[in-house]
């Protein structure tokens, strides 16, 4: 256990703002990828840190604190999408931010990349849910494969397979979508 860790634990104010500076734009990536909603993933996010320190004495038997909080924030998007009794079509989302960027777009290069971007994230939110959990967290955070198996609760070769799996998934829907438009 390291000292940020055994702070924490004591329930030490500062720790928990150094763990926010540390993690909070992470955390709240993945909990925007999770619920679909900025102000959603901000109350995920706000939510996970209030359990953490309900929890606090139980930080003294976490192995891996990154993967813990991940866990949390994992779980608590989860139980508010059961508390706002929707779950958010990412899809929808997606066409959403796409019209109200394209009427500030100005330049076909801009357009370009926003399409791509969108296109990536598509074809992200088509994953079953366990691979895009495992690609996102790979992905948006800077997580092992072992670190990503504690939060998923998985074992890590199955982390990695899904993870290859899930980015096999992306590239054929991908090259699907180009020969399309072709």
């Amino acid at each position: 256990m390291d000292e940020l860790q055994q702070r924490l634990a004591t329930g030490e104010e500062q720790a928990y703002a150094q763990l926010f500076d540390q993690l909070s734009d992470q955390l709240f990536h993945y909990a925007v990828c999770r619920v679909g909603s900025r102000a959603d993933a901000s109350d995920v996010v706000q939510e996970a840190f209030v359990r953490l320190f309900q929890r606090r004495r139980a930080l003294l038997d976490v192995e891996n604190l990154n993967a813990y909080i991940f866990r949390i924030v994992r779980n608590e998007s989860l139980r508010q999408m059961e508390r706002t009794g929707r779950r958010l079509s990412q899809l929808n989302e997606l066409y959403e931010m796409r019209s109200a960027t394209l009427e500030h777009v100005g330049h076909a290069s801009d357009l370009e990349s926003i399409e791509s971007v969108e296109s990536v994230a598509a074809a992200l939110c088509e994953l079953p849910e366990h691979y895009r959990d495992i690609v996102e967290l790979k992905t948006f955070t800077s997580m092992t494969f072992r670190e990503i198996a504690d939060v998923v609760n998985k074992p890590a070769g199955t982390v990695a397979t899904w993870y290859r799996r899930g980015l096999e998934m992306m590239r054929v829907n991908l090259t699907r979508e180009i020969r399309h438009e072709q």
